[in-house]
Formats: C-alpha cells, sequence, structure tokens
C-alpha cells in the first residue's frame, strides 16, 4: 500500500466511524494536500488505485448534506501520522490500547486551529470580562486568566502558520488586496462559515439551518 492509498484509506474509515451519526455538518482535515485537492476536484486523480479510492470517498462523502475539505499541516494533525506511520512499518493495522489514548488526544492539536463557536464560548468570554473588571480579583482569577491567555495566544499563532486560515483572516478583514485571485476566490467559499473574535481569532460557525438539526457538527 502506498503512501496516498493509505491516506484514502484512512478516509474511508472515517466516514465509516460517522455512520452512526446524525448527517449534520462535516468538517474533514487533513495533512495530504494531493487527497484534499483531489476531494475537492482541483487536481486530477489518473493513477488506478487512488482513482478507485476516492470515487468511494466521493459516494461517502456525498450522504452529507452539507461538509469542508481543509488541509493543515502535519505538526497539528500529529495523532492521524503517528498512527498512519505505524501502520506503515508494520505493513497492518494498527490497534490502540486504552493507555495510548490520551497520548493521542495530545498529539491531536485541530482543536487548536479549528474552533465552533458554542454558546459555551460565549459564556466563557463574557465570564473574562466580568472578571476583568474586578477591583481585587484572587489569585485563583489571575491564574485561569493566564491560562486562558496563554492558550488563546496558542491557538493565534497555530492560526497564523496555516497558510489557508491567515489567507481568510485578511479576507474577513477586507484586506483582499493581501491575497492573489486564487485565495480570495478559495476564501469567498469558506468565509459565510467563519467569524473572527476581538482575540483576532477565527472560528468556525456552521450555518444556521444545520445548527437548528439535531446532533452536533463532526470534525474528522
Amino acid at each position: 500500500m502506498t503512501v496516498n492509498e493509505a491516506e484514502y484509506s484512512g478516509l474511508l474509515l472515517c466516514f465509516d466511524l460517522l455512520e452512526e451519526q446524525d448527517r449534520t455538518r462535516l468538517v474533514i482535515c487533513g495533512d495530504s494536500n494531493l487527497v484534499i485537492r483531489q476531494m475537492k476536484g482541483e487536481i486530477d486523480c489518473k493513477a488506478p488505485a487512488l482513482t478507485l479510492l476516492r470515487q468511494k470517498a466521493l459516494r461517502q462523502l456525498g450522504t452529507w448534506p452539507a461538509h469542508d475539505l481543509l488541509h493543515v499541516k502535519r505538526a497539528w494533525n500529529a495523532s492521524a501520522d503517528s498512527l498512519a506511520i505505524a501502520a506503515l512499518q508494520r505493513e497492518a493495522g494498527v490497534t490502540v490500547q486504552e493507555q495510548d489514548w490520551d497520548d493521542l488526544v495530545t498529539l491531536n492539536r485541530l482543536p487548536e486551529i479549528l474552533t465552533a463557536t458554542t454558546k459555551e464560548t460565549t459564556l466563557r468570554i463574557s465570564a473574562m470580562a466580568t472578571r476583568s473588571r474586578r477591583k481585587v480579583p484572587n489569585q485563583e482569577v489571575l491564574q485561569e486568566d493566564a491560562v486562558r491567555q496563554l492558550r488563546v495566544d496558542r491557538i493565534w499563532q497555530g492560526q497564523e502558520e496555516e497558510k489557508w486560515i491567515a489567507n481568510l483572516k485578511h479576507y474577513l478583514r477586507g484586506q483582499v488586496a493581501d491575497l492573489e485571485k486564487e485565495e480570495s476566490r478559495a476564501c469567498s467559499d469558506l468565509a459565510d462559515d467563519f467569524e473572527m473574535d476581538e482575540q483576532d481569532l477565527l472560528y468556525y460557525c456552521p450555518p444556521h439551518e444545520n445548527q437548528t438539526r439535531r446532533g452536533t457538527d463532526c470534525c474528522a
């Protein structure tokens, strides 16, 4: 099995794992630029084996009423990369033991660059604003705010390192002149699903019609 065949096989496995989920909105993040662009129809798929896998993946993707395909750096998708490397080395599937789950969760940094807005997020931001007005904040509050700010800084840095996110921020700010024509067109396709907050963080905001359906958004 080639690396690209493994990427497509992993994508098909994701669809299998999501089989029982409500069909709302699916966001697929992958570190294979080839697979993501082939799935989006941006480049041709000529290899016979890949063509067959791509057709299977497109059929599965077609069962979701709304979906996005996003390319991310391998460093932000390290959990999937770790499993893929192990599978290629063994030339067989990998069974993850329960004691290894936490390690994979730690390696997965996608939530730091792609965050869905929720009521909980709004409440946290409001709580931060309320605390900042206290005249004599206690030590615990100061620690909480410091940790929260570190996380915000880390998310911001991660988003700035992703080309498509940095471009989308420019687009949402109205700085279209900073983008190439193709970059601007790609941003226009995504802009309705994203918002920026006062801390310059980009948030994924599912369309209203999908929010009203049962279930939650799925990210793979």
